[in-house]
């Protein structure tokens, strides 16, 4: 049997583009899990993790200005790479995982954002002391239904354990590596 090549929902890019945008807007000159989070509750979609995190749109605002930084021109980055810190590269790289583990055919934003929160000292995490994430999260998630979205039949999940990581990885990551470039308008 082929070896299934795994890719990021449109949604899952979207929030990488718009974690990047985001980002610029913000004052910083690359992408970090907080820009993912606030990303993610710009989009509000059905498993976004606003409802979770902040108790209502003043809240999110809030928590948008604090981490904005003194106004910079960044204009420069119009039509250029914005890297990711490592924690943000290893939360994207792990969302794979994260996929697998709930059998699904695409990589969603909370397979990254699931993935950013079990990095030891996460920006994420420490954004919100005080909070049980992880565990938390996970039951936010699964009320939520994000889980049943696009499962793997048996047999594909029975062929998805026979697949080699590595070269798993190496086609997964592809799709995303020009989505960090802001569009023309």
């Amino acid at each position: 049997m082929p070896a299934r090549t795994y890719q990021f929902s449109q949604s899952s890019i979207d929030l990488v583009a718009l974690a990047r945008e985001t980002a610029i807007d913000l004052g910083y000159n690359y992408i970090s899990s907080i820009h993912l989070l606030i990303a993610d509750c710009k989009t509000a979609g059905p498993t976004s993790i606003k409802e979770f995190a902040f108790k209502n749109d003043a809240d999110v605002d809030r928590f948008v200005e604090s981490q904005r930084l003194d106004k910079e021109d960044l204009l420069h980055f119009n039509d250029e790479s914005l890297p990711l810190t490592m924690e943000a590269e290893t939360a994207i790289r792990n969302s794979e995982q994260e996929r697998a583990m709930y059998h699904q055919r695409y990589i969603y934003p909370f397979h990254i954002l699931l993935s950013s929160i079990k990095i030891p000292d996460s920006a994420l995490l420490n954004c919100f002391v005080g909070k049980n994430w992880p565990e938390d999260l996970l039951r936010y998630y699964k009320a939520a239904g994000a889980f049943n979205i696009d499962k793997l039949t048996n047999d594909e999940i029975a062929a998805d354990q026979y697949v080699p990581v590595e070269s798993k990885f190496k086609s997964m990551f592809t799709p995303v590596r020009n989505i960090f470039k802001r569009k023309n308008k």
